[in-house]
């Protein structure tokens, strides 16, 4: 368990050293371009045989890390793998708060990513269910911010990315009184955040439609500490396209690990700080 997480970690820690090395430069592509070489050649000398099953390629159209391609120096366990190798490349481009490179994985055959998702996440499968339905989708979502305050007795914590396609789901939380968090760019950080007992400030629920390697990174994370996710398959015009995944639709078996680098910084990790959660829960690492 160890080695695999030390490994990842190391991975996520070049990639945020060589886009580090770009902050401000105003060139997204040259930012993911940097960030995925350096994470590619890092996990290429890792004893692992590892599949990519949602990477960079199919959100940005990168050369490298997309669907099916292969991983590790072929020696090892058999592992699927999901990266995200710049979460925020246009904080990173401009020199903003909210990069970081992240990467999960877990036993071939166990990782599952249809593309597009509609997300309600929370730190109880409970409250997740309370606010989204266990069978969620984005009106569900909607119409049940009312019984999440209930519940909890006071206005409940929403964060969602600003973005046009979740201009329904803003109105809806501004709508009920909810005290709402617009993320302006990268939710992965706070999907995990949101999970990690003591973290200020409290988000007691994330919601809206954000890419699926964010999703499934992050599910590795949630797996291994409790947290719930609920997942719909979404696409531009369409909206839901097939039924929702909960958490051990996504990811499953053991071992799981996650693994996350500050690049400029986030609600997550610092810039230049590693977080590592796997079955032994999470902890700060640094390269030995």
């Amino acid at each position: 368990m160890t080695e695999l997480a030390d490994a990842l970690a190391r991975a996520t820690l070049a990639a945020a050293r060589a886009a580090a090395r770009l902050r401000g430069c105003g060139d997204r592509n040259a930012v993911d371009r940097a960030a995925v070489d350096a994470m590619r050649a890092a996990l290429d000398r890792v004893d692992i045989d590892g599949r990519v099953v949602i990477g960079e390629g199919e959100k940005d159209e990168a050369p490298m890390l997309a669907a099916g391609e292969r991983v590790g120096t072929g020696r090892g366990p058999a592992l699927d793998i999901a990266v995200d190798p710049i979460d925020g490349t246009r904080c990173v481009a401009e020199d903003r708060v909210g990069a970081i490179a992240a990467i999960g994985a877990c036993p071939r055959g166990q990782m599952h990513a249809p593309p597009g998702f509609t997300r309600a996440s929370s730190p109880s499968a409970a409250r997740s269910r309370v606010a989204a339905g266990s069978r969620s989708t984005s009106r569900r979502s909607q119409s049940a911010l009312p019984r999440l305050a209930a519940a909890l007795g006071r206005r409940p914590a929403v964060a969602i990315l600003d973005r046009p396609r979740n201009q329904a789901l803003i109105e809806a939380a501004r709508a009920s009184a909810a005290e709402l968090r617009l993320l302006p760019d990268a939710d992965l950080s706070a999907t995990v955040a949101l999970a990690l007992t003591g973290r200020e400030p409290v988000i007691d629920l994330l919601v809206g439609v954000g890419g699926c390697p964010e999703a499934v990174v992050s599910a590795c994370a949630l797996s291994c500490l409790g947290g719930h996710l609920i997942c719909q398959p979404w696409s531009p015009g369409a909206g839901a396209t097939g039924p929702a995944l909960e958490l051990d639709g996504l990811v499953g078996g053991a071992p799981i690990a996650f693994a996350a680098t500050g690049v400029t910084g986030s609600v997550l990790v610092a810039p230049g700080e590693t977080l590592i959660i796997d079955a032994d829960g999470p902890r700060r690492w640094a390269p030995a």
